[in-house]
């Protein structure tokens, strides 16, 4: 699984919510890989099933998702008018797709959680967890 944002990798990532013209909402499951460039204005999603995703959606539509970085720290990102720039097409893992957007209009909030919040203490417990499974290079704990 591969996520990067703005040039940034990350650990985990939501569903994606889309918003169509009409003003319809759907949710697609997360993918399994996605990169997002603000510099080419494009944004590269691949999915196991393509029937389950927002690769069958030709039409311009808004994207929100947020992320989770290894520190913890959790990104939104609103990606509005995300038009397809190349056709989806099969790869030997499942399908890819690559979509255009506007960077002008769209919007990145990284917020850092604090332990006092319920939220905060979920994913601080998550980070000592993947602190005691993955080696820590720097070799300290925090």
């Amino acid at each position: 699984m591969s996520i990067e944002c703005e040039g940034t990798k990350y650990f985990a990532i939501s569903n994606l919510f889309v918003r169509s013209l009409d003003s319809d909402f759907f949710t697609f499951p997360a993918p399994y890989h996605i990169v997002v460039d603000s510099d080419k204005a494009t944004i590269e999603i691949c999915y196991a099933n393509y029937y389950e995703s927002p690769l069958v959606l030709d039409y311009i539509f808004d994207l929100f998702f947020y992320v989770m970085a290894f520190d913890g720290r959790i990104c939104s990102f609103f990606l509005r008018s995300i038009h397809q720039k190349e056709d989806p097409r099969n790869e030997s893992y499942g399908y890819k797709a690559l979509y255009a957007f506007q960077p002008k209009l769209s919007v990145q909030n990284k917020s850092t959680l604090n332990e006092k919040t319920q939220l905060g203490q979920f994913y601080g417990s998550l980070l000592d967890i993947k602190q005691t499974i993955l080696p820590n290079p720097r070799g300290h704990s925090r």
